[in-house]
């Protein structure tokens, strides 16, 4: 369990500022204040704050955003709330918001429990149902489960239903209940797997009997020291399970959920965005959506054979696109290319003279056509080409991003478990970051960031893998390392790191990393067995003392 130092470092950090639209000078420039209840990292809450976003952009009234996350997911809820209500203060003490935006059931229920906290602001919860919050506007994120379940059971007919969850937050249980609800009215027979770890869950769901379906409430929890991403646990259950999945939000398609009648977050951001703005122009608040429809994912459409079920109104994702909406443009070029020569062959036959001439002006064209149509594709080859690397690349440091990281991570365990070489993680991580950021600022700490990560690139051999998997945290694979070298080379960083300040202006910045190794022993299964032992010995760094290195007991 996280103490509260560390628990009020993390909220502070995490995305402290995101000025999105700023107009300097601009005294008419409205404030707001997003809060969301779940992570930076949660697709509900970045599809929310991109609706938001986009429709104040769209709207062109001067604002500037900023976002936190009260990470309800992980820690107590009412512990959390005390600590990000003091942090809030301080934060915003020269100057409230002007609009409080709070996005799911944990941060509107911390509106509501502290109406002194920007006393004067407008606010707006995207919650379910109605709290007799008479001093905000709501916009009802109520999930109709009922239409849910009963779009799951139109499409897959199931004998028996297995809701998988969890019900250790109150809203866990409240999303249950709307679940089971709907299913007993519907005199449908469900089982419910909750509060299982990862690995019983999915043994459970690969032996579930034929004709069952699988509704999934998303999982937060943690298990093994890790957050559980809901869209991580879809795809493993996706991998695991022979029956169809089902779920709320349009925000899990893609992971291997069919569809049907969903909420979309997105939406919902949009129309929050929509009643902003008509509170910031004083005007009457009008929707132009509910957050709600019929989507579906055309992968898993096909794979369960629904598709002759679905609406044809539905909006479908991942659809392959046809032959003519591959090669519309080619096709359109290549019919008027035979068109013209059709016209010119029967006027040839006219003109005898003027064949040679008109054959090599053909021609010409032909080339010509030719040429830059294999220009155009060469560009979009680059143009896709640079857009798969700049998804894989950190923009701060340079280094691979966390993504990237666990991509070469899995080619690397791959690797030494056929050619039995061993290979050793460092985890590294910033000391005290959140007392230089408050103490130099955010580009000051920027460039301590940019700083670490050129240390550790300039030594470390082209074959070790290193990367930057979070804020102020690195992490680092090195292959066919020896004890001795390994140990070495950690040290070597840590020593240099604290040893050679940052100039940042006119000040020298001094800072240090703590560092725990972990080193791959056989019968680990990937590179998260190896990452849990390094990030315990490098908690347990930073417990004895920071600025040292601790390597994990089995390497010894």
């Amino acid at each position: 369990m996280l103490n509260a130092a560390k628990l009020t470092f993390i909220i502070s950090f995490v995305f402290c500022f995101m000025p999105l639209s700023i107009f300097a000078g601009d005294k008419s420039s409205e404030t707001i204040f997003f809060l969301g209840s779940g992570s930076a990292e949660t697709p509900w809450t970045q599809l929310v704050s991109q609706g938001f976003v986009e429709k104040m952009d769209r709207s062109g009234v001067p604002y500037s955003f900023h976002i936190d996350h009260l990470e309800a997911a992980r820690f107590d809820e009412v512990h959390q709330y005390d600590l990000m209500f003091r942090y809030l203060k301080e934060k915003f003490a020269q100057k409230e918001p002007d609009i409080f935006v709070s996005a799911g059931p944990a941060a509107s229920n911390f509106s509501l429990r502290f109406p002194e906290l920007f006393a004067g602001a407008r606010r707006i919860l995207i919650q379910s149902g109605d709290d007799g919050s008479a001093n905000a506007t709501l916009i009802d994120a109520e999930i109709e489960h009922l239409l849910m379940i009963r779009e799951m059971i139109r499409l897959s007919g199931p004998s028996k239903v297995f809701i998988i969850g969890d019900s250790v937050q109150p809203s866990d249980k409240l999303r249950l209940g709307g679940i089971t609800s709907a299913l007993e009215h519907e005199n449908v027979s469900y089982e419910i797997l909750v509060n299982k770890a990862l690995p019983e869950l999915l043994a459970a769901v690969s032996e579930l009997p034929d004709e069952s379906t699988i509704f999934y409430a998303p999982i937060f929890r943690r298990y093994e020291g890790k957050d559980l991403a809901p869209a991580y646990v879809l795809k493993e259950l996706h991998q695991a399970s022979r029956s169809p999945i089902f779920s709320s939000s349009d925000s899990t398609l893609g992971f291997g959920m069919v569809g049907g009648y969903l909420y979309s977050p997105k939406k919902l951001g949009y129309m929050a965005g929509e009643a902003a703005h008509s509170l910031i122009r004083g005007g009457p608040i009008e929707f132009t959506q509910n957050g709600f429809g019929y989507t579906y994912d055309w992968n898993e459409v096909i794979r369960w054979g629904y598709e002759d079920l679905i609406s044809t109104k539905a909006e479908v994702l991942f659809r392959a696109p046809s032959l003519w909406q591959q090669h519309k443009g080619k096709i359109i070029l290549t019919l008027l290319s035979l068109c013209l020569l059709l016209l010119l062959s029967t006027a040839l036959i006219f003109i005898n003279r003027q064949l040679t001439k008109t054959k090599n002006v053909l021609n010409k064209e032909r080339l010509l056509l030719e040429e830059r149509v294999q220009e155009r594709t060469q560009e979009l080859s680059l143009l896709h080409k640079q857009a798969v690397e700049m998804a894989r690349i950190d923009v701060l440091t340079g280094l691979p991003n966390r993504r990237a990281f666990f991509e070469q991570a899995e080619i690397v365990h791959y690797q030494t478990e056929r050619y039995h070489n061993p290979y050793v993680v460092l985890m590294l991580d910033i000391d005290l970051f959140k007392k230089t950021n408050d103490t130099y600022g955010h580009p000051a700490g920027d460039k301590v960031i940019q700083s670490v990560a050129k240390t550790i690139r300039s030594l470390i051999r082209k074959s070790d893998v290193a990367a930057r998997i979070g804020g102020e945290e690195f992490a680092v694979i090195l292959r066919e390392a020896e004890h001795d070298h390994f140990y070495s080379l950690a040290e070597r960083v840590r020593h240099e790191i604290s040893e050679i300040p940052v100039c940042f202006e006119d000040d020298q910045i001094r800072t240090s990393v703590s560092i725990g190794i972990a080193e791959y022993q056989a019968g680990d299964k990937s590179i998260d067995d190896i990452l849990c032992r390094a990030d315990k010995a490098l908690y347990q760094a930073k417990q004895t003392g920071r600025n040292k290195v601790v390597i994990d007991p089995v390497c010894v």
